[in-house]
């Protein structure tokens, strides 16, 4: 230190030093926590960190720990340096990070989706238009890779805000959707009942008016009553700063609009249900986003509540106002032991009571609404609800209070989730994430009466929050549509597995040696709303006879009473040659008579068999084997034997086993077929088959 400097010199520096750093500790970060134990992970959400939205999961194979990568705000940092946890900052200011990807990549976000637009455009241009009778399903799908989901041409990123639409953006989408499809999608309505608004923003210089929630209803026809179809509803930004919930709704929403009458899979959706959608839960703390970082990256995740102390300041860390609207729903309020926060400053503050809030409330009202009519039940009967989130890439279900608890209904969502991440392999289930109670889907499903007395919503409703994204709370704006795409099936199965709808298995063997062969398929009921199914089956080309109604009636909805197998005999042309095909049509209905599947099978008689093998009688003679393989009396499919790919139950962890058959010669075959059975179970989130 310089002796000369004169005392106020060096007391004026020191102060600025000293503001310096408290400044710089006064930010949001992305951090890594390694070598995360059961424990550690249990006293960060007893204190109020959040490890469900905004965390990503890794497993160390070497500790046997969990890593978390985290984005925090600096009250949760304060909480981590108090409770002595350890962890290592990956971004040191994530408010200037997200400012400086937003301003580099958003530009070339809008040129990349343009560009994919117009090369879309010219490939269906190219393509022409294609009629078919068939009546497909997006159950039926079965490709190696997903579908390749169109873009929708009407769906645009945000003028700026990081690529994320603001709320009156939001609302403008909403009226254009209303504009162009008027046919397809209702006016954008209150949500209340009541007509209740939020808080809006009354404290500092930004404050704007209460404001309204509002829905819009999908489906072909718009004079229907509201309940006169089976009901879903998908919402987002109930967590104000998730990007990924709000923009893969938008997404999806045109994605319906513009295949509707293009799309029959698309048209029999909108025809036979209705598809409720509440883009923004939470406009008050999307506001405020824009207000606090206009360029994106704000990290408000709750409503605007005035908490003690708040002062309503615009500086993008202040952001320990208002309550955790997915943690003030009146099931396991503040009574499943860790999960939520008392704290008003915490990200997770539960509120000073259940439906405290009137974001809440509105979201309770609209599902449990009984219009005129005063029935006993509500009229919008939601039989599946998405709350979509983001963005942990992973599909938490209910009980998120007590995870260990269970609602009598995993099979139904372990089957539903198991759809939904057929491609994106996101993982699922009530248990991969540390507890959270107050949330609205426990809400939904409701059950058991809680520590409050509450039994939840009443109404048994499946409900569930898919975390999209992965990236962070405000992704790339170039990674905006690859997440909307990858979300698209989650949709998709939602409506499936709400409604009347129910999965066609063809049981038959591709190789017919019989001109009177029975003819054998599987009906497995997928939907929530009751239905038996007819399947009709009308000969095709080689066949005669007449067309035949077939009953699955009364199937349950989850386990082996979902299932049914149905035969029918049928008579070939006598004129059939060995290797011609023959043809049948397959339609299967619902209960309302509206085809939900339809599609022609092709079947070969007698054909040239290069190579088969049956358990019974060849063991394992015909391949050369590595691993644990043998020949098992256990799941014979024909007869009494299969081919086992290990000797224990269950089997090793890291094990291989491979079987090869013989070279097959296929030099002068037209067309080969192969076809095989089988039968696996696999532990779920870990394998994937």
């Amino acid at each position: 230190m310089n002796p000369k400097l004169p005392l106020k010199a060096i007391t004026f520096v020191m102060a600025l030093l000293v503001s310096t750093g408290l400044l710089a500790q006064e930010t949001a970060k992305r951090v890594v926590l390694s070598n995360v134990t059961a424990e550690v992970s249990k006293m960060l959400v007893d204190n109020g960190v959040d490890l469900r939205c905004g965390v990503t999961h890794d497993h160390d194979a070497s500790s046997g720990h969990d890593v978390l990568k985290l984005e925090l705000l600096p009250t949760e940092l304060k909480t981590l340096d108090r409770l002595n946890i350890p962890y290592m900052v990956l971004i040191d200011d994530l408010y200037a990070h997200y400012e400086e990807v937003a301003a580099k990549d958003l530009p070339l976000a809008k040129a990349q989706l343009a560009q994919m637009k117009a090369v879309q455009a010219e490939r269906i241009a190219a393509k022409g238009s294609v009629s078919s009778t068939t009546q497909d399903s997006f159950l039926q799908y079965t490709g190696s890779s997903e579908i390749d989901w169109a873009i929708p041409t009407n769906f645009n990123l945000g003028a700026s805000f990081g690529g994320c639409l603001t709320v009156d953006e939001v609302m403008a989408e909403l009226d254009e959707m209303r504009t162009l499809f008027p046919g397809l999608v209702s006016a954008r309505a209150d949500a209340s009942p009541t007509g209740e608004t939020t808080y809006g923003n009354t404290l500092g210089s930004a404050t704007f008016a209460a404001q309204t929630i509002y829905y819009v209803r999908m489906t072909s026809d718009q004079a229907s009553a509201e309940g006169s179809k089976p009901a879903m509803l998908f919402t987002s930004m109930i967590h104000s700063r998730e990007v990924s919930s709000l923009m893969s709704n938008i997404y999806f929403m045109w994605y319906l609009l513009e295949n509707y009458g293009v799309d029959n899979r698309v048209t029999e959706l909108l025809d036979n249900n209705e598809i409720y959608f509440i883009p923004v839960v939470n406009p008050d703390g999307l506001r405020w986003n824009e207000v606090i970082t206009p360029s994106g990256g704000g990290l408000q995740r709750k409503n605007l509540r005035v908490n003690a102390g708040d002062s309503g300041s615009t500086s993008s860390g202040n952001t320990s106002r208002g309550v955790d609207l997915n943690r003030n729903f009146d099931y396991f309020w503040g009574t499943a032991g860790s999960g939520s926060s008392g704290t008003p400053s915490s990200d997770s503050y539960r509120g000073p009571s259940a439906f405290s809030e009137p974001e809440s409330r509105i979201l309770r009202d609209f599902m449990l609404y009984d219009g005129p009519d005063a029935g006993s039940d509500p009229d919008r009967d939601f039989q599946t609800v998405l709350m979509n989130h983001s963005f942990a890439n992973s599909i938490p279900h209910p009980y998120g209070g007590i995870p260990g608890n269970v609602t009598g209904r995993e099979n139904e969502m372990h089957a539903w989730h198991a759809e939904m991440t057929r491609y994106n392999r996101y993982v699922s289930g009530a248990t991969i994430f540390t507890p959270a109670n107050g949330i609205a889907d426990d809400w939904m499903v409701g059950g058991a009466a809680d520590g409050n007395g509450s039994t939840g919503s009443g109404q048994n409703i499946l409900g569930t929050t898919p975390e999209h994204g992965g990236t962070g709370f405000w992704p790339s704006s170039t990674d905006i549509v690859p997440i909307a795409q990858r979300a698209v099936r989650i949709y998709m199965s939602s409506i499936y597995y709400g409604g009347k709808y129910a999965k066609f298995h063809d049981m038959t063997q591709s190789d017919v040696t019989s001109l009177n062969p029975t003819l054998t398929f599987g009906i497995e009921r997928v939907g929530q709303t009751a239905s038996d199914f007819d399947l009709v089956v009308t000969p095709g080309t080689n066949m005669t006879g007449s067309a035949v109604t077939l009953n699955a009636n009364g199937l349950g909805i989850s386990g082996s009473s979902a299932w049914t197998n149905l035969t029918t005999p049928v008579s070939l042309d006598t004129y059939i040659q060995a290797d011609d095909t023959f043809t049948y049509t397959i339609s299967l209905r619902n209960d309302d008579g509206n085809v939900i599947y339809e599609a022609e099978i092709e079947k070969v008689y007698n054909p040239t068999v290069l190579f088969s093998d049956n358990p019974d009688t060849d063991s394992l003679t015909n391949w050369t084997a590595t691993g644990a393989w043998n020949n098992s009396s256990l799941n014979g499919f024909t007869g009494t034997r299969s081919l086992r790919s290990s000797s224990t139950i269950p089997y090793t962890n890291s094990s291989n086993g491979t079987l090869t058959s013989g070279v097959i010669d296929l030099s002068t075959s037209g067309e080969s077929v192969i076809q095989f059975y089988t039968k696996y179970d696999i532990e779920r989130n870990f394998d994937y088959v």
